[in-house]
């Protein structure tokens, strides 16, 4: 039987957890948790990410171990995890109330088209140049829990490229960001009221910041995989493939608006 063994990090809402063989003392699961405070009368709801298993272990007695007897998550708790290691989740778990599968696209820069741009009526801002205040409340809109700390210590990171979409009325109407390492170009997250919005707030991080990438990745739902189509060349399809999938431990959260999700956040630290 394993071991567990919690360790926090990042107080007040979250705890790095790994789990250890008895005998070996190998760490055969690590994971990272976060604790969210609802928004009107939501359940709070904690979420497990960055969730790996050694091969050896994976099954069902490993995880209906994990997490009830972690104390931390005595909640609504939410799982992300690779779809290529956990092929059939209900066979692994015994448990499956509801889940909802991620898809990941990957571009080619040489495959994108930025077009000119033609929206009227809608201003983009640097991250930094929005209240705090005004992006909570349309980021509750869509993900209806307290993650402020998401925006400090994430979008505002160096690597992060991020813009706030107004209307001329000066009201948020989307945002997103864009990680740029190592040749790689990550959008994460990509939220906005409709996809021409998505589109203005994608490339104009694109073309403001200039960016040097050879891949994009998009990671999103499979029903709005498609926003990006109009930005790629001529003969190039959107594209998907099954990327992780997520899992409701108790009743599924209240308010999650999948339709301005055009882009997941982080799944290390957020469903969505």
């Amino acid at each position: 039987m394993a071991k567990f063994v919690a360790s926090a990090c990042s107080k007040p809402f979250g705890a790095r957890i790994f789990v250890k063989s008895e005998t070996s003392g190998k760490i055969i699961l690590s994971a990272q948790g976060f604790e969210y405070k609802n928004v009107d009368d939501n359940s709070e709801m904690s979420y497990i990410g960055d969730f790996w298993i050694d091969e050896k272990y994976r099954g069902k007695e490993i995880m209906t171990q994990f997490p009830k007897n972690i104390a931390l998550f005595k909640n609504e708790v939410h799982s992300s995890m690779k779809a290529s290691a956990f092929l059939n989740f209900k066979e692994i778990t015994g448990n499956l109330n509801e889940y909802f599968d991620r898809y990941e696209s990957i571009y080619d820069k040489n495959e994108l088209q930025l077009k000119p741009d033609v929206e009227t009526g809608i201003n983009l801002k640097k991250i930094c140049q929005i209240p705090t205040k005004l992006l909570n409340a349309y980021d509750q809109q869509i993900f209806p829990y307290h993650r402020e700390h998401y925006f400090e210590k994430f979008l505002k990171q160096k690597d992060c490229f991020s813009r706030v979409a107004l209307n001329s009325a000066g009201e948020v109407i989307g945002y997103g960001s864009i990680i740029n390492h190592n040749g790689s170009a990550i959008i994460q997250p990509l939220y906005a009221d409709n996809a021409d919005i998505a589109r203005k707030i994608f490339c104009g991080i694109l073309k403001e910041e200039n960016l040097d990438f050879q891949r994009l990745y998009l990671r999103t739902n499979e029903d709005i995989y498609t926003w990006i189509q109009p930005l790629l060349k001529d003969g190039v399809e959107a594209r998907r493939n099954k990327h992780s999938v997520y899992r409701y431990s108790k009743e599924p959260p209240k308010g999650f608006d999948m339709n301005k999700c055009f882009a997941f956040a982080s799944s290390k630290v957020c469903p969505i």
